[in-house]
């Protein structure tokens, strides 16, 4: 529709071309396609430091002795597959290019072995837990029933002194005769039999109180470990964690090194396989299937008179068909025109840069004609007309 309605335009203006240039309401300008190519850049991929104890415990001294560990730096990508040709047209989404992910699939490995050894070290230490847990229910228990028979000690230890004092009050109050001697050896024997108890009790408590200080150290010991142990635990699950997102991150990484298009155009240029690039470098250039920009210089006087919006006509003498194309922009400042900008009127004077969009077909770089409508009022959208 555009097209018909630049072309019934061009055709008129053909038909009246002196009086299309001298008109008060148009003005005829040269101006240039411009070419602004889509860009698929090389992406800012992480350098991995490859760690060769990833997957293995270590000790203290071990982990110790490592070097720190030094925060990832971008690195070069080189190309691995180019999937596309020059001149070809590529849809949005399109795999253009891949690049080498080798070390990221190396860091992405690690990152997993590291994942599943936190893991090991997490379940480790909840077994240990376990441990503790159930030595220190048993060593309580113990310590229970070492206090009950503790304080169960003076009672016996009075009982048997009564007893034993009885013994020997009765064995006093037996005279020492022939007839007597079996009943006085009975009674010695009962005494010496309360006496060794009553020893045995005595170095029964001495072993009871040393064991329930040994108890006491222990369980103290127990909490002490049980404390580390804790920690560790939680140490253990922030490694996990770590781990984890480092296995994200290089996931999000090798996402990367796969380049669609952006949008639907054509290859205008190509980086070859094997090629090193450093980050940000153009792997792909494409010439997208949106309408083209057009740039032209018109004075400032000019530029007052022109509206955002109006529709211009477009024609080329390398081409029959007349085209529109609509004002997107003027420019808030004059400046000098590069010395590539085709002019009609504008040469080494200031001028205002003024942009418009026009067919999806027209060739980046070639110079076109174009008849802008004016407005006899200056337009207060742009800052020309103040």
């Amino acid at each position: 529709m555009m097209k018909l309605r630049g072309y019934a335009v061009w055709a008129l203006c053909v038909a009246l071309l002196p009086a299309c240039r001298t008109s008060a309401d148009h003005i005829v300008v040269t101006g240039r396609v411009d070419d602004i190519p889509v860009v698929v850049a090389a992406p800012a991929l992480s350098a991995p430091a490859l760690n060769l104890d990833a997957g293995f415990e270590l000790t203290p001294e071990q982990i110790a002795a490592q070097p720190p560990v030094r925060p990832a730096t971008a690195s070069r990508v080189r190309v691995a597959q180019v999937r596309v040709s020059l001149g070809e047209r590529v849809t949005a989404g399109q795999v253009l290019v891949r690049l080498d992910d080798a070390a990221l699939r190396a860091a992405l490995g690690q990152a997993r072995a590291e994942r599943r050894l936190a893991g090991a070290l997490v379940d480790l230490v909840d077994q240990r837990l376990a441990t503790a847990s159930t030595t220190a229910t048993t060593l309580t228990s113990t310590r229970r029933t070492i206090v009950t028979q503790l304080a169960k000690v003076p009672q016996t230890r009075a009982l048997l002194s009564s007893n034993l004092a009885s013994l020997r009050a009765a064995l006093a109050s037996i005279p020492v005769i022939p007839e007597t001697a079996t009943k006085r050896a009975a009674l010695r024997k009962a005494i010496a039999t309360l006496t060794a108890a009553l020893r045995k009790l005595e170095a029964g408590v001495v072993q009871a109180r040393a064991g329930l200080a040994r108890i006491d150290q222990g369980l103290a010991g127990l909490a002490t470990a049980r404390s580390a142990l804790s920690g560790a635990h939680r140490i253990a699950e922030a490694q996990v964690q770590v781990a984890a997102s480092s296995i994200e991150v290089g996931r999000q990484q090798r996402r990367l090194t796969v380049l669609r298009a952006p949008e639907s155009g054509v290859v205008t240029s190509v980086a070859a396989p094997g090629t090193v690039l450093a980050p940000g470098a153009p792997v792909v250039r494409l010439r997208g299937d949106q309408p083209r920009t057009i740039t032209v210089w018109i004075s400032p006087r000019q530029a007052a008179q022109v509206c955002p919006g109006v529709l211009a006509m477009v024609s080329a003498d390398w081409t029959q068909e007349g085209l529109g194309a609509r004002v997107t922009a003027i420019g808030d400042r004059a400046d000098y025109p590069p010395t590539r900008q085709p002019t009609r009127d504008v040469h080494l004077t200031r001028a205002v840069p003024l942009t418009l969009r026009g067919a999806d077909w027209l060739p980046p770089g070639v110079p076109l004609d174009l008849w802008v409508p004016t407005s006899p009022t200056p337009c207060p959208a742009h800052p020309g007309s103040s």
